[in-house]
C-alpha cells in the first residue's frame, strides 16, 4: 500500500532524475503535472499517512495528452513575416455579438485562442489563418459569419471545426482589410503560413518547410 509521505518522496525522486537526465523543461513540466494529478488521487483527506488504493495513471495520463497541443515557436521564422505594405491587425472576440463590427472588404484574419480577461500574463496561440476575396467577391464580414455557422453546426474541414468547438469561449477574431486589389491575398497568406505554420493550417506552405512537415513525426 502507498502512503502520502512515500508517493511525496517518489514525487521529488522523480523530478530530481528528470533534471539530471537532462530532461527539457516541457517534459518536466509534464511529469509534474501527472505528478500532482497522481498526489490528489493517492493523498488522503487528514494526510495521516493512512494507506490508499492505487490510482489509474492511464486514464489521467491519456487525459493530460488528449489536452498536449503542438505549436511551431521558432522566433526567427516568425520574424521573416514581413509584409509590404506594412499592415495592422484589429481583434474581436469571436461572438455574435462581434459580427456587425467586421468590415465588408477583403483581407486576411486569423483565430487565436486566449484566456482573456484571466489572472495569466497576456498571451495567446495562433491557431489558424485564412483570406477572403482574393479571387472572389467574399468579404471578412461573410467569413465570419461562416465560420460561426460552422461553429454552431459542426461543419466544415476537421481541424477548423475542432478549434471553432473545443476552444468556443476563448477565440479571437484577427482580421486586416485590405480593398487594394493589387495586393495577392494568396501571396500574403502563404508567406504568413509558411512563417508561422499555425496547427490548423494544412495547405499553402513553402517548398522546403511543406517537405519538412510532412517528414517529420
Amino acid at each position: 500500500m502507498v502512503t502520502w509521505e512515500t508517493a511525496r518522496t517518489n514525487h521529488l525522486l522523480r523530478l530530481a532524475a528528470a533534471d539530471a537526465a537532462g530532461i527539457g523543461l516541457s517534459v518536466m513540466i509534464a511529469l509534474d503535472r501527472i505528478e500532482r494529478e497522481y498526489d490528489k488521487q493517492i493523498c488522503p483527506p487528514n494526510l495521516t499517512g493512512t494507506p490508499v488504493a492505487k490510482i489509474d495513471i492511464v486514464s489521467i495520463t491519456k487525459k493530460y495528452k488528449a489536452d498536449l497541443h503542438e505549436f511551431f515557436l521558432d522566433m526567427e521564422s516568425w520574424k521573416k513575416f514581413q509584409p509590404k505594405p506594412a499592415i495592422s491587425w484589429k481583434k474581436v472576440r469571436f461572438s455574435d455579438a462581434s459580427q456587425a463590427t467586421i468590415p465588408k472588404q477583403r483581407g486576411i484574419y486569423a483565430f487565436t485562442t486566449e484566456m482573456s480577461p484571466g489572472s495569466l500574463p497576456s498571451h495567446g496561440y495562433i491557431l489558424y489563418v485564412g483570406i477572403t476575396g482574393d479571387v472572389s467577391a467574399a468579404t471578412l464580414h461573410k467569413r465570419f459569419w461562416q465560420y460561426m455557422r460552422h461553429k454552431k453546426k459542426g461543419t466544415g474541414r476537421p481541424a477548423v471545426v475542432y478549434f471553432l468547438q473545443n476552444w468556443k469561449d476563448d477565440l479571437f477574431f484577427h482580421y486586416v482589410a485590405i480593398p487594394d486589389k493589387a495586393t495577392s491575398l494568396a501571396a500574403l497568406e502563404k508567406s504568413f503560413i509558411t512563417s508561422i505554420m499555425p496547427p490548423a493550417n494544412k495547405r499553402d506552405i513553402e517548398g522546403d518547410v511543406s517537405k519538412a512537415k510532412a517528414a517529420a513525426f
